[in-house]
């Protein structure tokens, strides 16, 4: 095997042979002939040997690069094995590296200093997370539902990855064959993207025709939700399987960060009128829930689950149940929910309607199909809007917005501090003279809670007539 000095002036001249398809290059020591030695370890053409002053170089030829690889010995066995110095890589096709004496000694050392603090536990950690990702994605997947991480899973949850799993990922359609006979290590974080976007956008293709294979409106919630489920199973597979590279982890582009809606967003006095308006056209007791929010600024499951027998028509006061409000569901304590003039006058105007809710459902349970009643909100604002002025956009808006609007409404009213919002919204406020973790107790700010809802209810009054 040839040797010869690694350095750049070797190297370029490597670089330029290559290039010409000549029979050699020169180097200082003299001209060094190409030859067909056994390239089989690194499944190159080519293999030739240099020294540096600490190390054993060799260099690797393909037909894209050339690539210095260098040889260690294993601390704790005495074995040989081979490093590629990555950052030393010289394309054949692309000019010449102009920082490629710094990057080659650093690469260089950096090995060295990797030696000398030698982990056979990391290393051994570091070869399994290799071996990992050179398999399919379908051994991959085969591996990740028998495995303990999988198990521990509530059924419900394993139910929804495997369904994710197999009609979602597997049967994605890339380069013209499904991903799950893909090798794991094979796939670019731009190609990940591109799966998710696809989804998002309703463009993907899958091997089996499938319900969320079909064409879908760009954006639409059951694609939007579809790609962010996408997104946290992959994750949680990477993680749990120990792959070395996991291009779900970053996004490149904010058009393609498939997230789920976040749970903000000011409603502008606009919307709020328009959303008003618009709920005189659905049925009553979805007017009568739309509205209800927007003069109590509750949680919408919250407000849902309403039932009769909660509310006490003598004291003007809704008595929510711990286990039906976030952040008490383990608490014995309910939410005392003063009701405004408004709010009891839309209550009285419910009773009778034949349900233990007082916003039920055709079936007299409880009122679901909340996205649909908003969608068709959307839709009857269109065509209100397009009526007044076809220039006019629907703004965005969520049910949960009604919250950061009654914030900003009293905010308006001189209610601004954050200690304000906290009464109505349900949430515990701590007491600033007690120690940490003690909190007022809600019956003792009931007057403070009706006159902050009264002032809420006057508001949102104001704004929609």
């Amino acid at each position: 095997m040839e040797r010869f000095p690694i350095n750049e002036s070797s190297m370029r001249a490597l670089k330029e042979a290559l290039q010409s398809n000549a029979d050699g290059f020169e180097t200082p020591d003299g001209f060094i002939r190409f030859t067909k030695e056994s390239g089989k370890r690194y499944g190159a053409t080519d293999i030739f040997a240099g020294d540096t002053e600490d190390a054993s170089i060799y260099i690797r030829i393909s037909g894209r690069s050339i690539t210095p690889v260098q040889r260690v010995t294993i601390p704790t066995t005495g074995n040989s094995q081979y490093v590629t110095l990555k950052s030393a890589v010289i394309p054949i096709r692309r000019p010449f590296p102009g920082n490629w004496t710094r990057a080659f000694r650093n690469a260089s050392t950096d090995v060295d200093h990797r030696m000398k603090d030698y982990d056979p536990g990391a290393e051994k950690d570091r070869k399994y997370k290799i071996d990992q990702s050179r398999k399919t994605f379908q051994q991959l997947m085969n591996e990740y539902v028998a495995s303990s991480a999988f198990q521990n899973l509530k059924e419900s949850t394993q139910k929804q990855y495997l369904d994710t799993i197999n009609t979602m990922v597997l049967a994605y359609i890339i380069h013209g064959r499904p991903l799950a006979k893909m090798a794991v290590n094979s796939l670019s974080q731009h190609e990940a993207d591109k799966l998710l976007t696809d989804i998002l956008q309703g463009k993907a293709q899958f091997k089996r025709q499938t319900r969320y294979g079909e064409p879908r409106i760009a954006g639409c919630k059951a694609s939007r939700y579809r790609a962010h489920e996408v997104r946290i199973v992959m994750n949680s597979i990477y993680n749990k399987m120990k792959i070395a590279r996991n291009p779900f982890e970053k996004r490149t582009s904010e058009a393609n960060l498939p997230k789920r809606l976040k749970h903000n967003g000011n409603i502008e006095n606009h919307q709020l009128k328009d959303i008003w308006e618009a709920s005189e056209s659905l049925n009553s007791a979805e007017r009568g829930y739309v509205r209800f929010l927007m003069l109590t600024a509750q949680r919408r499951n919250q407000a849902a689950n309403l039932r009769w027998d909660w509310i006490s028509w003598e004291q003007s006061e809704i008595r929510f149940p711990g286990e039906f409000v976030k952040g008490r569901k383990d608490e014995t304590d309910d939410f005392i929910m003063p009701m405004s003039r408004q709010v009891k006058s839309l209550l009285l105007a419910r009773q009778g309607n034949g349900s233990e809710f007082v916003f039920e459902n055709a079936n007299g349970g409880v009122l679901n199909n909340l996205s649909r009643m908003t969608a068709r909100i959307d839709t009857i604002i269109a065509g209100q809007k397009h009526e007044r002025d076809s220039r006019k956009r629907i703004g965005k808006w969520r049910l949960h917005g009604f919250r950061d609007t009654a914030g900003r409404l009293l905010g308006e009213n001189g209610k601004g501090l954050p200690i304000y919002l906290k009464l109505i919204i349900a949430q515990k406020v701590v007491s600033s003279g007690d120690a940490v973790g003690s909190y007022w107790d809600d019956a003792a700010l009931t007057n403070e809670k009706r006159e902050l809802f009264q002032i809420l209810g006057d508001a949102v009054e104001k704004v929609v007539s």
